[in-house]
């Protein structure tokens, strides 16, 4: 006899509904890399050496820099004292601009600079000159720096280094603002052609 085929009951109850699982990502985009404009500045007997110093400290904090030559200017007034040694460096860092300014800060102390009054010697003056496009204007930060444009110790390096990089607010270059100074700021290379260069 032929055997009946067996039907299997479909349930009437609904099938349970599958739990989606949601991914959440936690990857976050990375800071965004800023060009960082910095001067440099000494004016003790040995500020060839702290400048050298520095520049190591900044390279391992900031990765690689851009370093414009070494000019030789006199003190802003009202100080009268040694003339300093200056330059500019550049570097990409994805730092804001206070923990940029924080490091120039420490920086300065490790090279032994205190309160003191305005005009007097510096082992190390840092300046922030830029960050990117940033803006600033509280007490502890300007950006841009308010020097910027009209100091040729700090514009003949920076011009040397990057004649032509577009600086806020207005794209302005280091050649044009450099051309533009009036005349009465004294700012050379240092040392002349074919001099070594010597600790101070």
């Amino acid at each position: 006899p032929s055997s009946t085929p067996t039907r299997t009951k479909r349930s009437s109850t609904p099938a349970k509904s599958r739990k989606r699982t949601r991914t959440i990502s936690t990857t976050s985009e990375p800071p965004a890399r800023a060009v960082v404009g910095l001067a440099l500045g000494a004016n003790r007997p040995d500020a060839l050496v702290q400048i050298a110093l520095v520049l190591r400290r900044l390279a391992a904090a900031l990765g690689p820099l851009r370093v414009a030559p070494l000019y030789r200017s006199a003190p802003l007034p009202p100080a009268t004292g040694a003339d300093f040694l200056n330059t500019v460096v550049l570097a990409e860092s994805d730092l804001a601009p206070e923990a940029v300014l924080a490091l120039a800060k420490r920086l300065e102390a490790l090279a032994g600079r205190r309160p003191a009054p305005r005009g007097a010697d510096r082992p190390l003056d840092i300046d922030l000159l830029f960050h990117g496009a940033a803006r600033r204007d509280d007490p502890e930060l300007t950006l841009p720096h308010p020097g910027l444009r009209r100091r040729r110790f700090v514009l003949a390096p920076l011009a040397d280094l990057a004649p032509d990089l577009p600086l806020p607010p207005d794209g302005v270059t280091p050649r044009a603002l450099l051309a533009a100074l009036p005349p009465g700021q004294r700012a050379e290379r240092w040392p002349p052609p074919g001099e070594e260069p010597a600790a101070r």
